[in-house]
């Protein structure tokens, strides 16, 4: 990592109300196994899972993707992620304007789902190709069977963020199909992309050990603010004057 200190004026100006943000660090999840979607019925598999590991801090985003996804009559479906914390999205439900839902056809499409997109799923005019949406809920409010949870679904994705303590563990994508005569599949599988704020050095990465790790975690890690801060960069740069890897600034 190409980076030059800070100098040790600004640090005596950080002495005043140091607080030093960890940058957002994504983290991609992905199960690329074919998800068929039977007509009306439940997709095998069902539910498709991914196991996620090693989140810390707090997750400022989730996105999700489905891949190459194909589907004669999309406004039949359910699309349903539930988390380890029990937040149940409804990436799709039923999306439509009347019970039969949307026609137009979706060819080997991508759908992301984004809670920054422009725009919801629009009945019968999103592109067959795919695009990225905010999650959809239509005017059909179908519960998909068990073991999905019932509705009420949200479709705020922004319910996710928080505390990733929590989601850590298995997300499962639940696929449904609620009327006849149409199917497809998500032949390429789906992925998570989840943002959290741990950053992507650490005090231990940087090679510290001893006094000066548990010092660059109580500077860099443990959250301290105002005074506890203040002294903890001033035992610090008394002793080894350059500061630790979170107040590096890169070069330009």
């Amino acid at each position: 990592m190409k980076a030059r200190y800070l100098t040790q004026a600004f640090c005596a100006l950080a002495l005043a109300a140091a607080s030093f943000a960890a940058s957002a660090v994504d983290h991609v999840f992905s199960n690329t196994a074919s998800i068929t979607i039977n007509d009306n019925s439940t997709a095998s598999p069902y539910p498709s899972a991914i196991a996620v590991s090693g989140l810390s801090g707090n997750i400022t985003k989730v996105t999700v993707t489905l891949n190459t996804m194909s589907h004669t009559w999309p406004g039949d479906l359910n699309v349903i992620l539930v988390a380890p914390g029990g937040q149940k999205i409804a990436l799709m439900q039923r999306v439509g304007t009347t019970a039969l839902g949307c026609s137009t056809d979706l060819t080997s499409g991508t759908l992301i789902f984004d809670a920054a997109a422009a725009s919801n799923m629009s009945a019968c005019s999103y592109p067959a190709s795919g695009g990225t949406f905010l999650p959809t809920i239509g005017l059909t409010l179908t519960n998909s069977a068990a073991p999905a949870p019932a509705g009420p679904y949200s479709n705020d994705l922004g319910s996710l963020n928080g505390s990733s303590a929590v989601q850590n563990g298995t997300w499962n994508l639940y696929v449904s199909d609620h009327a006849g005569a149409d199917s497809g599949g998500i032949y390429g599988g789906w992925s998570l992309n989840i943002s959290d704020d741990t950053p992507d050095v650490t005090c231990a990465s940087e090679g510290y050990t001893g006094t000066k790790l548990e010092w660059c975690k109580n500077i860099c890690e443990r959250g301290y603010t105002g005074s506890t801060l203040a002294m903890w960069i001033r035992r610090w740069t008394d002793r080894y004057r350059t500061l630790p890897y979170c107040a590096l600034e890169p070069e330009v």
